[in-house]
């Protein structure tokens, strides 16, 4: 049985972490470690956390790998699984909330090439992991939106052996909720009719994104509507908790280890009604059973 600890820091003037950003956070990157996990190895793993040493917030999380019979021994290690993690955050970091232009594999490894000009060659095998495993870009992006909701924690680190391998500033957290897809030949996209609860109004058309309640389930999409803001523009005021008639397209990748296809991002394409909360509540208490 192997064992790495990594270090996970939550920087902050306080010197303190809002108890549900450090569960979900944590949460988060263990779901991120376990989806590795299962390309990488293969083998059962154990995630523990180890007590917070006084005075600061950071948490040891010690993955224990134990190598199946049935693989070559030594041909993956839990060394393996930290320097994958550490790639797949890295990877997240620099495509989310971007666009990219071109992708080519050259030299056992992904060039990823950027509207804006910007580069990242990447290994083979985390740009596998993770386009093949949407649970892995998922849970990156709502680790991060965990984050961007507690104003005090202002530097997210994970540290291996004294060498800092995940770095993510404040300023970076909005653009790493963005739930990023690759386009794969296993991906495909649907538009359907839906009701969308408004829960984060975003006005300026940003990479940020708008979030929503859609059957019962929190996400976050883009809205390409131009009328849409151009009634913005006109003065239309919104509030949490109002309904959008749209049409919403899904961005869907197929999950290899289920067999499935998962949502992985989403985009209102029009903004057919907007329903006023308050509209919602409002009941004929002035009608008869006659009228």
């Amino acid at each position: 049985m192997e064992q790495e600890t990594l270090t996970v820091k939550f920087d902050g003037q306080e010197h303190q972490v809002d108890v549900q950003t450090f569960a979900y956070s944590v949460l988060n990157f263990a779901t991120v470690i376990k989806e590795a996990n299962k390309k990488v190895t293969g083998s059962p793993i154990e995630i523990n956390i180890k007590a917070p040493e006084k005075g600061s917030v950071l948490v040891d999380l010690v993955t224990k790998v134990t190598q199946s019979p049935t693989l070559l021994h030594g041909l993956h290690t839990g060394a393996d699984l930290v320097t994958v993690v550490a790639g797949l955050y890295g990877f997240h970091k620099f495509i989310s909330g971007r666009k990219i232009k071109e992708t080519k594999k050259e030299d056992g490894g992904i060039t990823i090439h950027l509207e804006d000009g910007s580069t990242m060659t990447v290994a083979e095998n985390v740009y596998n992991i993770y386009v093949t495993t949407p649970a892995i870009s998922n849970g990156i992006s709502q680790h991060f939106s965990a984050l961007s909701d507690d104003p005090a924690v202002s530097k997210f680190e994970v540290i291996r052996k004294e060498k800092r391998i995940i770095e993510v500033d404040k300023e970076d957290y909005d653009r790493l909720s963005i739930k990023q897809q690759i386009e794969t030949e296993n991906a495909r996209r649907i538009v359907e009719s839906a009701e969308l609860h408004v829960y984060k109004i975003v006005f300026d058309k940003t990479d940020r994104k708008w979030e929503f309640y859609y059957k019962g389930n929190r996400i976050s999409a883009n809205i390409t509507d131009e009328d849409f803001f151009k009634m913005i523009d006109g003065g239309e005021s919104f509030a949490k908790g109002d309904l959008l008639r749209v049409d919403l397209q899904i961005n869907q990748s197929m999950d290899e280890s289920v067999g499935i296809y998962v949502n992985q991002s989403y985009q209102v394409l029009k903004v057919h009604e907007h329903i006023k909360r308050l509209e919602q509540a409002q009941l004929p208490f002035n009608k008869t059973l006659d009228d």
